[in-house]
């Protein structure tokens, strides 16, 4: 009476698009991204796959038993209805994303069964730049954006997911409000990471508008920005004042020059404030932004704003205004003659540039350096005027500019063959180089069109420095008159200390001179003053006492991360640099807890973070969740499903105070997570920064494999055929045995147990996607005879932990 199990669709499924183009639906489909807030409809056209007329009589679409419903038919048509072969019968089911998460459901026609899924992706998020405030997200009064009586604000859109999604509607109404983009009508599409900008004026006599944005609706109100209590101004050097009478002075500047100052606003009242109107007027000032100019200036209350204003000189004095808000401020300035000037540009160990003027006649000497080393000098020129130089190199012992054959100065700025013009305003540096194989005292003249400057350098025997453990040197050490990097000493806790062992040798006839220049007191100890002549290696130790750790150590352009110390050591004609890092005590190795174990797939669980003693610092850093799948004979690597719930991401930040134990994840004394239904591992890792742990932080999580879930099943009969579905998950991917054992109503068992291997059909369901393993099911059996005699079936479903079996009692419905 029974026959083997088959996977049977009694109709054909496809989608209509557009223009009426069909296309054909198998067993999943999807309706792929879809922004929070937002719906998507799909029509659907079922036909008859057979030869005679067959009756739609049901048509459902379900979700997962305990899941919210996201998937809904629209204008369900009336039923029954026949299809022949020759008609069809078209219905619409509308996706409504809700929270960013993955979601399915079961298209139901009659008994065929199709799965529907859809993701819902992040909405953007919407900031206003000054005058405007806003969105305000108060309870009172959700999406207020105030404008100033007129004026213009910035609108940004970000999209901070990593997915691109669509935004629609997107509409301003309102008299007065103007600027939104026509594009804009059909909406706006944004990549991941990805934002948009759009200007919004408030014309006089606007009242209030509205902007909608998606499923976001703000309210504009102008004229709710207070204009009140202008806040005062004061003015950097080299500018003088304000003074009692508004002025401020620039100065003397340099003709075709410029000067350039920095002024700060401070409101000093308890509410907001709006500088308006801004403007700049006089021949030669500039600097004042656009967006003060339109849209004014706008300080929370104890705010303050500075912004740059230069000023270029002519030949006479000049004169200019500054209107901020209620108060006008007159500019002046006066342009005077000067020529061209040439620095020394020595670059300090905090990253700043040190300038020392050459001073007329000019002249720079190299110092002593070692034999078949190379020492560069970075000079900066400037002019008042724009200068063409034609000329520029290191004369030859007869003033002409030919080569050497082996010239130990070279100007080496590839980049200025030829003739380059230094303007005003702006510096145009030279690098000139020593550089000499023989011991001796050496000379040359650098030409820079009829200016001169001359150059002396002493060349010797170089020492040799090697460096001994615990510190380590760079790689290769360096052998020039400047370390290519660092020496480092090391991260050590405040009060303690760290010795490393050196050694030099002195080829040369006379000591070498040792020297720490800018050194700070009673960290970097115990460096001797001079190294002796010997033939062998001269040993001595550095001593690291680090004294608090706060900041960061720069040498020239190269940052180097979480060293706050930073020393060179000059030993002859070589230059090293000493790094080390002052550490307070490292947080001990947090505890982290759960509300519940043992934890498996397919459940939520809280996570709470402590430490075993309390913090000596007040620090915060980031808590990290990874996944590694071992249910991976798909090549499944991943479950997307596993994530922190409230975020759906698998980042957090934490945070811990001085003196306390407890630690805060986002803000919350704890955080819920997923746990998908994919076997694996979950991490959980920690990084505190510069602080770091006592020891590893990370904790692991074992998603053990499980037997197969069946979170819903059920068992009917129709006219000819016995029908078996069931929803569930298998975390190990494994499942595709099922066998099924019939019964009478005197429950008998009817025949001999059907075994059937659906793997192949589990396999196309779960190859290429890491979106977790659940599943619908629906297994239908032909029947011949008096199908009223079968009561109840057995579904034994099987993977590699063990089997399921699932007693399920035949509902009819002929």
């Amino acid at each position: 009476m029974l026959a083997p199990a088959v996977l049977r669709a009694q109709f054909a499924l496809s989608t209509v698009a557009a223009g009426g183009v069909e296309t054909s639906v198998s067993s999943v489909y999807g309706y792929g991204q879809v922004a929070t807030g937002n719906t998507k409809d799909v029509v659907f056209r079922v036909r008859n796959s057979g030869s005679s007329t067959l009756n739609v009589s049901s048509i459902t679409a379900t979700a997962p038993s305990g899941s919210a419903s996201s998937f809904a038919l629209l204008n369900p048509p009336s039923l029954p209805v026949g299809l022949s072969g020759a008609t069809a019968l078209d219905f619409t089911v509308r996706f409504t994303a809700a929270g960013i998460a993955s979601y399915s459901a079961t298209l139901t026609i009659n008994s065929s069964t199709w799965i529907l899924l859809g993701t819902a992706v992040g909405t953007a998020t919407l900031s206003v730049a000054t005058p405007c405030t806003g969105p305000d997200s108060s309870s009172n009064n959700p999406g207020n954006i105030a404008f100033p009586a007129t004026g213009s604000c910035v609108f940004t859109l970000v999209n901070t997911t990593s997915q691109a999604f669509p935004i629609s509607p997107i509409t301003l109404t309102g008299a007065g409000f103007t600027g939104l983009p026509a594009s804009y009508a059909s909406g706006v599409t944004l990549g991941a990471g990805q934002s948009a900008t759009f200007t919004l004026t408030a014309s006089a006599g606007a009242s209030s508008g509205t902007l909608v944005i998606g499923p976001k609706t703000y309210t504009l109100t102008p004229g709710s920005v207070s204009t009140a209590n202008p806040p005062s101004l004061s003015v950097a050097s080299p500018c003088v004042g304000p003074d009692s009478n508004n002025n401020v002075d620039f100065g003397n500047v340099t003709t075709s020059s410029t000067a350039s100052c920095v002024f700060t606003l401070v409101n000093a009242a308890a509410q907001t404030v709006t500088v308006f109107p801004v403007s700049l007027t006089g021949t030669g000032f500039a600097g004042l932004p656009a967006s003060y100019v339109n849209s004014g200036i706008t300080l929370g209350a104890g705010q303050s704003i500075s912004f740059t204003l230069s000023y270029t000189a002519a030949s006479v004095a000049a004169s200019g205004t500054l209107v901020l808000g209620t108060k006008t401020y007159t500019l002046s300035a006066a342009g005077v003659a000067a020529g061209i000037t040439i620095t020394v540009a020595t670059p300090q160990t905090d990253g700043t540039v040190l300038e020392t003027p050459l001073g007329s006649p000019g002249s720079y000497d190299f110092l002593q350096v070692a034999t078949g080393d190379a020492k560069l000098v970075r000079l900066n020129l400037r002019s008042s005027t724009s200068v063409t130089v034609t000329t520029l190199c290191v004369s030859s012992p007869n003033g002409s500019c030919a080569t050497d054959a082996s010239p130990v100065f070279s100007v080496v700025n590839s980049s200025l063959a030829g003739s380059f013009a230094v303007t005003p305003g702006r510096v145009q540096p030279i690098q000139v180089q020593f550089q000499a194989n023989t011991s001796g005292n050496y000379s040359g003249t650098l030409r820079i069109n009829t200016q001169t400057v001359t150059l002396t350098a002493q060349a010797a025997s170089g020492p040799t420095l090697t460096i001994g453990a615990p510190c380590t040197p760079a790689s290769p050490v360096p052998s020039g008159p400047t370390s290519d990097g660092p020496i480092v000493f090391g991260r050590v806790q405040t009060g303690s200390s760290i010795v490393c062992q050196f050694s030099v040798t002195n080829p040369s006839s006379q000591p070498i001179a040792v020297s720490t220049p800018g050194a700070v007191a009673g960290v970097f100890k115990n460096i001797p003053a001079t190294i002796p002549v010997s033939s062998s290696p001269v040993p001595f130790s550095v001593t690291f006492t680090p004294q608090s750790y706060t900041g960061t150590c720069t040498q020239s352009s190269q940052q180097y991360a979480n060293y706050n110390y930073c020393q060179t050591l000059v030993i002859g004609s070589r230059s090293y640099l000493l790094i080390g890092a002052g550490t307070v005590a490292p947080l001990p190795k947090p505890v982290l807890t759960y509300d519940t174990t043992p934890i498996g797939s397919a459940q939520q669980h809280t996570l709470t973070i402590t430490l075993p003693s309390a913090s000596t610092v007040t620090t915060s850093g980031t808590l990290t969740m990874t996944f590694a799948s071992t249910a991976n004979s798909l090549g499944i690597t991943d479950d997307t499903a596993i994530q922190f719930v409230a975020s759906g991401k698998r980042t957090a930040t934490f945070a811990v105070t001085t003196g306390s134990t407890a630690v805060t994840i986002n803000g919350q004394p704890n955080l819920v997570f997923a746990t998908g239904t994919t076997a694996g591992q979950i991490t959980f890792a920690l990084n505190a920064g510069v602080y770091g742990f006592a020891s590893d932080p990370t904790t692991t999580l074992t998603l053990s494999p499980a037997l197969i879930s069946l979170t819903a099943a059920n068992a009917t009969q129709t006219l000819g055929f016995l029908h078996v579905n069931a929803t569930g998950f298998d975390n190990t991917y494994g499942a595709g045995a099922m066998t099924f054992t019939f019964f009478d109503q005197s429950k008998a068992i009817i025949g001999t147990a059907i075994n059937s291997d659906f793997t192949a059909n589990f396999k196309q369901l779960y190859t290429g996607t890491n979106g977790g393993s659940s599943f619908t099911l629906g297994v239908v059996f032909p029947v011949t005879g008096d199908q009223t005699q079968v009561s109840a079936v057995d579904v034994v479903l099987k993977n590699s932990v063990g089997s399921v079996t699932r007693h399920l009692v035949f509902a009819p419905s002929l």
